[in-house]
């Protein structure tokens, strides 16, 4: 998570690395620069990802009018991009800034580990 000040449009390019709900029509260089970072390193850029007001999308207002932007993103590895189930801003925490919080909720799969068959490689029946 972090503040890139990367405002993400809806060209053709990212498609790959990030979903189509985004705020903004153009991306600003920021926002093209951290595609290509996330294109590098194989990350997804989940806080576009699902759909939700725009209300809900803007992540900083700009001081002294109501315009806001989504500069903030989450990017996690397209490996364990699936373990993110959602990513909103939440306009009503008071954390004395400009900028909104933002969440991600986050699915973890834990495996159980292998149990030993009895009599089978001397195991004793316990996880290992």
């Amino acid at each position: 998570m972090g503040d890139f000040i990367a405002k993400l449009g809806k060209e053709e390019c990212r498609h790959k690395v990030s979903g189509k709900h985004c705020l903004h029509e153009q991306s600003n260089e920021n926002g093209s620069f951290l595609v290509h970072f996330a294109i590098r390193n194989n990350f997804y850029i989940k806080s576009t990802t699902y759909p939700h007001k725009t209300i809900h999308m803007g992540t900083w207002k700009i001081p002294g009018s109501t315009e806001v932007n989504q500069i903030d993103h989450v990017l996690v590895s397209a490996r364990h991009a699936s373990s993110v189930i959602d990513v909103r801003n939440s306009r009503g925490a008071n954390c004395d800034s400009d900028h909104y919080l933002v969440k991600a909720k986050v699915r973890e799969r834990i495996s159980r580990g292998w149990k030993h068959r009895a009599g089978c490689g001397g195991g004793n029946g316990t996880l290992s």
